[in-house]
């Protein structure tokens, strides 16, 4: 829990500074539950790297991969 202690103490301080300004994590998002964590100390999330990723995989693993993401009850 030692990370998402930074990243919160990180964004307080990015919110600090721009108050106008949404936060949004995309660093080592690559899951519902990444997705969750991140959501609880920022505006929202980017996940980039791992949608290709399935994506390569193919349709299949990448639909299954966002509606994975769907589930996520924020």
């Amino acid at each position: 829990m030692e990370i998402l202690r930074l990243i919160a103490q990180t964004v307080q301080k990015i919110n600090y500074c721009k108050k106008h300004t949404k936060v949004y994590l995309g660093f080592g998002i690559r899951n519902a539950n990444d997705v969750a964590k991140a959501s609880q100390v920022s505006d929202g999330v980017i996940i980039g790297t791992q949608a290709a990723i399935e994506l390569q995989k193919g349709i299949q693993d990448f639909e299954r991969f966002i509606k994975s993401l769907k589930l996520i009850n924020l």
